[in-house]
């Protein structure tokens, strides 16, 4: 007795001494796999599914035999019990098979409680509801087909049976889950619902659901029967595109409420126009996707749901989705004054670019501003239009942003202005040719040597002192300043000398400078070859860049 319990309290303490805590049921089962997360109260079919699999009695009771296979190192895991019976040879079959194999699937799905005692021959759509709720309670996909993982899970073993399933097979307000995500993307599929797929069954499902019952002539109260995503499965149901409730041709704009909003929200959002909650509410969002689809197909934009509108909705003619009509905008010219989607989606496309944009469906001036900046960044011919070129570049994956743009444009506006100025200052030689001389000077009217030079360097925005002498000391300590002739540039200024005269003037190309000469008493031209001969060459620099 005393080497009894000497053993029992080394065990304790062995236990008390360990690393890892001793796991709790409920941690163990999920660890498992047979809960998805550990619960306080461990319910009783995760339980019953553990002894299943184990080959245990089936008690849902955590009885003295369940609890030491549980801690076992041999506890077999869900994942592990499901796989178990792949290898077992059963056919696959789906709805409208028949045959023998259809009579043993009924049988079995009888003995497991999911189906009635009509055995006949038929794969008939109460044959894939009694499936669907298998697969529901077993965790399988559910689709009402009994093939691969469905088919061996039903001959197995370790089936979950009918009454062990804690939950509802239809689903409702509140509900979440796999379950509900398959009748989201069924809805989704079939035109219904424009919501996103979350696996919760809220508001925005709940009208889908009503409107999917109303369509197809259910009882309309919002819950989800296990039958309907059968039906669905084998598109044995009407989709939006199959379904209208507009019975008279009463026209709904902005500002209407009712299941007709909730209608065209859905018939739009099929098509691609309608990105938004599908709510009962024609708002902006309705309002916006309305008028697109108008204007997509040819007709009056003017955001009424009228007959026109309706017909070609919902009239199972030719129409256009959002898509193509998408991909025909970024493809059209527009320019100045243009107006449409087109326009818009240049204005947001350039938008998300980071230029200073209203996105807006209108070419205006403001358009235009922006988008000579975008060509004239890109290198291309600013013409306010978008043109092939311009569109490849537009929207190409990998485009050039307002950031960068803006020190190109800065870099072009520099060297526009630059060329500006010499254009200005080209101008200015050539009209002041023959104006007459007059020492000291520094014009309009008439003009001295350093007076001339000064004045037609003003004018463009350099400054240089008035007289020659001292407009030479400039030049000499600007960097650039050579007393090579072949340095002078176009537009450069040129020093020449005769005698104790100091000359400026300013170098117009061809190999003429222009100066106010005092022997001749007016403006002209002196030949660069002339520098040496007449004069003597002192340098030439250019101030202009």
């Amino acid at each position: 007795m005393r080497r009894f319990l000497l053993l029992f309290l080394t065990i304790c303490l062995l236990c008390a001494m360990a690393e890892e805590p001793v796991l709790s049921v409920s941690e163990r089962l999920s660890d498992l796999g047979y809960l998805f997360d550990a619960v306080e109260d461990v319910p009783e079919y995760a339980i019953k599914n553990f002894q299943r699999a184990n080959r245990l009695f089936v008690t849902g009771e955590l009885d003295e035999s369940t609890l030491s296979t549980l801690f076992s190192d041999d506890a077999l895991s869900f994942d592990e019990y499901i796989s178990d019976s792949v290898n077992r040879e059963v056919t696959d079959l789906y709805y409208t098979d028949a045959g023998g194999e259809v009579t043993r699937l009924k049988r079995r799905l009888n003995t497991l409680g999911y189906y009635g005692t009509d055995f006949n021959e038929i794969y008939d759509i109460a044959t894939a509801t009694a499936v669907a709720r298998f697969q529901m309670a077993n965790g399988l996909d559910i689709n009402g087909d009994a093939w691969g993982a469905a088919a061996q899970r039903i001959y197995s073993p370790y089936a979950v049976e009918y009454t062990d399933y804690p939950r509802s097979f239809n689903l409702s307000l509140g509900d979440s889950g796999y379950a509900v995500k398959q009748a989201q993307e069924y809805l989704r599929y079939l035109g219904f619902y424009g919501g996103s797929i979350t696996g919760y069954f809220g508001e925005g499902t709940f009208d889908a659901v009503k409107t999917f019952q109303k369509a197809n002539g259910f009882t309309v109260d919002g819950v989800w029967d296990i039958t309907y995503t059968v039906l669905a499965h084998n598109s044995l149901v009407k989709s939006a595109e199959d379904y209208t409730v507009f019975t008279t041709d009463t026209s709904i704009g902005a500002g209407y409420k009712g299941e007709e909003v909730l209608e065209l929200e859905n018939a739009l959002y099929s098509l691609g126009y309608f990105s938004g909650m599908a709510d009962k509410e024609f708002d902006e969002n309705t309002l916006a996707a309305l008028k697109l689809f108008q204007e997509a197909n040819g007709l009056e934009n003017n955001g009424s749901f009228d007959s026109f509108t309706r017909e070609a909705l919902l009239g199972g003619g030719n129409i256009t989705d959002y898509t193509e009509f998408k991909y025909a905008c970024m493809d059209k010219d527009v320019s100045m004054g243009d107006q449409g989607y087109a326009v818009k989606l240049l204005t947001l496309q350039l938008k998300k670019l980071g230029y200073p944009i209203d996105v807006t469906d209108i070419f205006d001036e403001q358009t235009l501003e922006i988008l000579l900046k975008f060509q004239k960044a890109e290198g291309l011919e600013a013409s306010g239009e978008t043109d092939d070129l311009t569109r490849e570049r537009l929207y190409r994956e990998e485009c050039l942003t307002y950031a960068g743009a803006s020190k190109i444009l800065a870099e072009i506006e520099t060297e526009e202005a630059h060329d500006r100025r010499r254009s200005a200052l080209e101008q200015m030689l050539m009209e002041l040719i023959d104006m007459p001389y007059s020492a000291g000077m520094t014009g309009p009217e008439s003009f001295g040597v350093g007076g001339f030079t000064y004045y037609c360097m003003q004018k463009v925005g350099v400054e240089v002192p008035p007289t020659c002498a001292l407009q030479y000391e400039l030049a000499v300590m600007t960097d650039g300043f050579s007393i090579d002739l072949s340095d002078i540039q176009k537009l450069s200024l040129v020093f020449f000398q005769s005698d104790e005269t100091m000359y400026s003037g300013i170098a117009l190309g061809e190999g003429l400078v222009v100066y106010a000469s005092p022997e001749l008493g007016y403006v002209t031209t002196l030949g660069v070859s002339d520098l040496t001969e007449a004069y003597t060459f002192k340098g030439t620099v250019n101030l202009l860049g």
